[in-house]
């Protein structure tokens, strides 16, 4: 037995000796997605996370955040793959901020797309956007790290190494001072690991993710393949007692088969650590770190109390063998935040998985929507902070920083050749009571400038209601006519008093008719519509949107329109 014991212990020394070459630069953290992921960089909610987030996230103890970045999209496309300059914009604010605050920041190329195969041609515009990056970045400091590419699969590892190798001599030949993190192919599994070149770089970090077992930690995600919406109630560990049936849905697919064979085996913490301990083995063999990017388990039909202790299990086995680690992810589906949830700092962590995860203690308190007393802004320059953005385009263009109708380079929002029902979407975290300032004949205000053929927008709050279980969004519409406004492609300002919006119904996969039932003091958002029709050629321009006071009376007023 002591001989066993000896034996043992010697074995976790080997594997959890981490080379000279692999120094500790970072700890732990968290992936910041849903942010700069946007099929355009006109597309990016650029206030959706601001300084105060960063050092929110700090103050957790994270020593690093990783910033998925859907690169290839911030350009304008092939042959050039030329980045606009916007997104440097953008990104030179988040990376001076992460500096201020002593943040390691990897900027992880999270062009991916889980249904398209990568192939040999995303060589290309990985060649053209990292020499951009590396060239723009080449001179920050230390702090900063390059992600070559996420999650590559479906082509062969051997031709990807090579690849990523000649990517890796690009940025070189540019960038000599930072960190370049390469992964394996079949997204970024362990196994791919042993199938990399051995890259003759000495400032390289190797990266892998970890979502074992896939039953477990994805039930729920309709983004797989098959989906697995239908799968839930999987218990971690692996209980044979509390194992829920497979879903009819799934009874013929491979889901079936792991679900009786394959997760009673590997369905615990003793198969977890053994997988785990080969990227212990690869550091060693290659003299290089190893960094675990993402792991996590999806919210949405798991168990919190098996979902908590699933992070715990892997988090102590990162850190038993010093590796660092950035969990998928902040908010989201996987985040830190209680599942439906605002996701608000100071009131929506899930504190048992933050203890888990070894992050510092948050104090919470239950938010109270109380009436809104003064006027805000959506949009100036910036969509406001606390105002989510979302679109419906089916046709035409929604640009959330258009430059070219106001001087100094400053943005407006740009709506034009849009197809019937294209919507930009303003969303409330928490919902607002507006009704205080309905009663105190508060204005919608907006600075427009329409192109020629504009006939008219709806312009709508959402009201979902707490007691509502259909969670129905009534409308309170107001159409802003071109008869109303000024025979001028100049700027003007429209003025609409609350008070004149009308109940319009709801809709949620069928219409309901009007019921009395919209409620001012829960409103969830505000709507721009092209509702009654298309906009072919045409368009609209904002500079400002708000609610304000009296005393906006510039240009056309709507106040006696029916």
């Amino acid at each position: 037995m002591r001989t066993t014991l000896i034996v043992i212990l010697s074995l976790v020394l080997v594997l959890s000796f981490v080379p000279a070459e692999a120094k500790e630069v970072f700890r732990k953290g968290v992936n910041l997605s849903g942010w700069f992921q946007e099929n355009s960089v006109r597309a990016i909610q650029f206030n959706q996370y601001t300084q105060k987030d960063l050092q929110e996230i700090k103050s957790l103890g994270c020593d690093v955040i990783r910033l998925p970045i859907n690169l290839h999209a911030m350009t304008n496309g092939a042959p050039d793959y030329q980045i606009d300059p916007l997104f440097f914009r953008f990104l030179d604010e988040v990376v001076a901020g992460c500096e201020e605050l002593g943040l390691a920041l990897i900027l992880d190329n999270h062009t991916f797309d889980p249904f398209t195969d990568t192939t040999a041609a995303i060589e290309t515009p990985l060649l053209k956007v990292w020499a951009q990056m590396a060239e723009h970045y080449k001179d920050w400091g230390d702090f900063l790290y390059y992600e070559i590419l996420n999650e590559p699969h479906g082509l062969d590892p051997a031709v990807w190494g090579k690849i990523q190798l000649n990517v890796l001599q690009k940025i070189r030949q540019i960038d000599k001072k930072h960190t370049i993190i390469v992964g394996g192919a079949n997204w970024n599994d362990i196994d791919s690991l042993y199938l990399l070149p051995e890259y003759q770089d000495e400032n390289i970090i190797y990266t892998f993710h970890f979502y074992d077992p896939f039953v477990f930690t994805h039930q729920g995600a309709e983004w797989a393949t098959p989906s697995l919406k239908p799968l839930k109630g999987i218990p971690y560990p692996y209980n044979p007692e509390e194992m829920p049936a497979c879903p009819k849905e799934l009874a013929h697919t491979w889901i079936a088969g792991n679900l009786k064979y394959d997760y009673p085996k590997h369905g615990n913490n003793e198969a977890l650590e053994k997988q785990l301990l080969k990227t212990v083995e690869f550091r060693n063999k290659r003299g290089k770190p190893v960094f675990c990017g993402e792991f996590g388990v999806y919210n949405r039909n798991s168990r919190d109390e098996d979902r908590v202790y699933w992070y715990e299990s892997v988090r102590n086995i990162l850190e038993k063998y010093a590796i660092p680690w950035t969990s998928w992810d902040y908010r989201g589906g996987f985040g830190l935040f209680k599942k439906d949830s605002d996701e608000f700092f100071g009131s929506d962590l899930n504190l048992p998985l933050l203890k888990v995860l070894g992050f510092n203690e948050v104090s919470q308190k239950e938010v109270t929507i109380i009436p809104e007393t003064s006027g805000f802004h959506l949009f100036d320059q910036y969509p406001a902070p606390g105002i989510f953005i979302s679109t419906h385009v089916t046709r035409g263009k929604i640009d959330l920083y258009d430059d070219t109708v106001l001087d100094d380079n400053l943005f407006a929002i740009k709506m034009a050749d849009l197809d019937r029902y294209n919507l930009l979407h303003f969303g409330f975290k928490p919902r607002k009571d507006l009704s205080l300032l309905l009663k105190q004949q508060y204005n919608l205000v907006l600075k427009v400038k329409v192109k020629p053929g504009f006939q008219n927008m709806d312009i709508r709050f959402l009201a979902v209601r707490a007691d509502d279980p259909l969670a129905l969004p009534w409308r309170m519409r107001y159409t802003l006519d071109a008869k109303a406004l000024k025979k001028t492609t100049d700027w003007q300002t429209v003025t609409v008093p609350l008070e004149k919006f009308r109940e319009h119904g709801a809709w949620k996969e069928k219409w309901y008719t009007p019921r009395g039932l919209f409620d001012w003091r829960q409103i969830v958002a505000l709507e721009l519509v092209a509702e009654n029709g298309k906009w072919p050629n045409t368009g609209i321009y904002i500079a400002e949107l708000k609610l304000a006071g009296d005393g906006v009376n510039e240009g056309p007023s709507l106040s006696n329109r029916n």
